[in-house]
């Protein structure tokens, strides 16, 4: 029988080592690429890892820009409403104007015997 280039001689068993060789060459560069691709700065798993970052850094700023504008239209109403500051400084920071008279109520003190019956005293 004649002999081909390949080495593939029908019968020739030596012949089909050498595709094999090509093929685990081939398979073998191909899983290098694979690891490649899946390892290093530029790897697929950092690419992904980066576009769902990104995603969540665009979702911050969306919400972050939303409070911006709210807290913007809330100035701008201090600005043009004096009565709504002093209504916020009266009854968050406790101030008067002069010559007021503030008034306060002390809550009203336990008898010992409603404290002793309180779920807390137990």
């Amino acid at each position: 029988m004649a002999r081909t280039g390949d080495g593939e001689a029908g019968g020739n068993p030596g012949g089909g080592g050498r595709r094999r060789w090509r093929l685990l060459l081939v398979g073998g560069l191909l899983l290098g690429l694979l690891l490649a691709s899946l390892s290093g700065d530029g790897s697929l798993i950092r690419l992904y890892r980066l576009s769902r970052q990104r995603a969540d850094l665009v979702q911050d700023i969306e919400r972050l820009q939303a409070e911006n504008a709210r807290l913007r239209r809330e100035v701008e109403a201090f600005q043009q409403d004096e009565t709504r500051l002093e209504e916020i400084a009266r009854r968050k920071l406790g101030l008067v104007r002069p010559g007021e008279v503030v008034y306060r109520f002390a809550a009203p003190a336990e008898s010992p015997a409603a404290a002793a019956d309180s779920p807390g005293s137990r």
